[in-house]
C-alpha cells in the first residue's frame, strides 16, 4: 500500500508554476505538502532517512576500483512498492548481441483491445557500474498498466568489468532487436519511446544520438529522469555548475547540501566513476558518453526531461533542455520541488514518483 494519499498525486497533476532556467521554460511542481523555498518534501525526508548509508568518503586511490564498485552497488536502490491493480505479465529474454550477454525484460497487461501496443524501452541507472532492472520493475509495470503499453527494461553490461562503450552499444543493440522484432512483441514500431533514470537516462540519450547519427527514426520520444548529460570537466560554453542556484533552509541546509554532490565538474581521475567506466580519458568528451558535448543537437526526438530541486544534476539537465530547444527540438521540462536524485526508486513512498509515472503515460499516449 502506498504511503501517501491519491489526493497528493492529483494535486501534483493539477498544480504547477512556470519558471525560467538558463533562459528556457521549466514547469515547477512544488511539494504538495510543503512548498516553501528551501524545504524538502516531508515524504522525501522520511524515505531518505530509511535509505541505507551511502558509500564512504574514501578517495579512489585509497581503495581498489573493484571494492569501490561493489560498495557503490550495495548502496543503490530502494525497496519501492508495487502499485498495480491489474495482472501484469513479466517475461525475460537472455540474448547475445554483438558478443555481449544482455537481458531484455518486458511487462504488459494480460488483456488488451489493441492489436499493436505502444512501447517504452527503459534503461535503469546505477552510475554505469551498478543498479539492475529490479529497481525499475514496479515503475515499468505501472506504466505498462496505465498506458496499456509493452514496457521493456534492459539489463546491460557495466564497468569496471565492461567499460565504455559496452553499455552504450548494448542499449542500442537491444533497441535494434526490439524494433526488428516488433511483430513478435505485439508493438507498433512507429510508437516507440526510450527512457531511463540517472545513468540510464544518459544511456537513453546516447541511444538516441546513435540512432539519429545512423539515420534511423526508431525513437519517437525520450523520457529522461534526472540523467547525467555531461561528465568530468567536459563542459559547453555557458554551463558552469554552482551551488548558488539552490535554496537552502536553516533547518535542512546541511542535509540538502549533501544531496547535491552529483554533477560537480572535476578533473579526470578525481571521480572514480570515470576510472571505472572508461579506459581512455578522452572518452569523457565523446557525445555518446557526455551528450552535452554533441556539436549537433538537431533532429532529436520529443523529450520529457525530469529534474529534481535537490539534485546536483539539475543544472545540467535544464541546460541541456535549453540546448535542445535552441536546436529546434520540442522538449518539456518538469522540476520537482523538495525532491532529490533517484526519485523513481522511491515509488509508493513519495507521491512525486507516481506523478512521473503519470507524465510518462501521457508521453506514450501522445506517440
Amino acid at each position: 500500500m502506498k504511503r501517501y494519499s491519491d489526493e497528493l498525486v492529483k494535486k501534483l497533476g493539477e498544480e504547477k508554476e512556470i519558471i525560467q532556467s538558463y533562459g528556457t521554460e521549466v514547469i515547477l511542481k512544488k511539494s504538495p505538502v510543503d512548498g516553501r523555498k528551501g524545504y524538502m518534501d516531508p515524504y522525501e525526508i522520511k524515505a531518505l532517512e530509511n535509505q541505507q548509508e551511502h558509500v564512504g568518503e574514501e578517495k579512489c586511490n585509497e581503495i581498489s576500483l573493484e571494492k569501490l564498485a561493489q560498495r557503490m552497488r550495495d548502496s543503490m536502490g530502494y525497496p519501492n512498492l508495487n502499485l498495480n491493480e491489474t495482472e501484469i505479465i513479466t517475461k525475460c529474454e537472455s540474448l547475445v548481441l554483438e558478443k555481449n550477454n544482455v537481458e531484455i525484460w518486458r511487462y504488459y497487461k494480460r488483456r488488451t483491445e489493441k492489436k499493436e501496443r505502444p512501447a517504452l524501452v527503459m534503461i535503469h541507472g546505477g552510475g554505469w557500474i551498478g543498479g539492475s532492472v529490479s529497481v525499475l520493475e514496479n515503475y515499468c509495470k505501472l506504466v505498462a498498466e496505465r498506458a496499456d503499453a509493452v514496457v521493456f527494461s534492459i539489463e546491460y553490461n557495466k564497468g569496471p568489468e565492461k567499460p565504455f562503450p559496452n553499455a552504450q552499444n548494448d542499449c542500442f543493440n537491444c533497441l535494434k532487436h526490439i524494433y526488428e522484432n516488433y511483430e513478435k512483441y505485439g508493438i507498433d514500431k512507429n510508437r516507440i519511446a526510450v527512457g531511463g533514470d540517472s545513468a540510464g537516462g544518459n544511456l537513453a540519450l546516447s541511444t538516441a544520438i546513435k540512432a539519429r547519427n545512423s539515420g534511423l527514426n526508431w525513437i519517437k520520444a525520450l523520457v529522461l529522469a534526472y540523467p547525467c548529460t555531461v561528465k568530468c570537466d567536459a563542459t559547453m560554453d555557458g554551463y558552469v555548475w554552482s551551488e548558488d542556484v539552490y535554496d537552502f533552509s536553516e533547518e535542512q541546509g546541511d542535509m540538502e547540501k549533501k544531496l547535491i554532490n552529483l554533477g560537480h565538474m572535476v578533473k579526470y581521475g578525481e571521480d572514480p566513476i570515470e576510472l571505472m567506466t572508461m579506459k581512455n580519458p578522452q572518452d569523457v568528451y565523446n557525445p555518446i558518453y557526455s551528450p552535452m558535448m554533441d556539436p549537433d543537437k538537431s533532429n532529436m526526438p520529443y523529450t520529457l526531461m525530469i529534474s529534481c530541486e535537490y539534485d546536483g544534476l539539475r543544472q545540467q539537465d535544464e541546460f541541456y533542455v535549453m540546448q535542445l530547444r535552441k536546436a529546434g527540438n520540442k522538449a518539456k521540462c518538469i522540476r520537482y520541488g523538495g525532491i532529490s536524485h533517484a526519485i523513481i526508486d522511491r515509488l509508493g513512498h513519495v507521491p512525486q514518483a507516481e506523478d512521473i509515472v503519470n507524465e510518462t503515460v501521457n508521453i506514450i499516449n501522445e506517440l
